[in-house]
């Protein structure tokens, strides 16, 4: 399971890094991002609600898309 996750947050990362973040900032936003999306899935699994995931994945994308600082 650690590999799955750190495999998860180093391609992310990497894709951060590609479009222009600084190392750093990739990482954190990735680490984020994951830990995140697993708590949608678990809130969405709970709620017996899709649209639960779907808004907060979507709300993870603006914050991974959106330009740094």
């Amino acid at each position: 399971m650690r590999q799955y996750f750190t495999d998860w947050v180093e391609a992310l990362a990497g894709s951060l890094r590609r479009g222009g973040l600084p190392a750093g900032e990739a990482g954190e936003r990735a680490i984020d991002a994951v830990a995140t999306i697993q708590g949608a899935l678990i809130l969405a699994r709970a709620h017996d609600d899709d649209t639960t995931l779907l808004s907060i994945l979507a709300r993870v994308e603006r914050r991974l898309l959106a330009s740094h600082r």
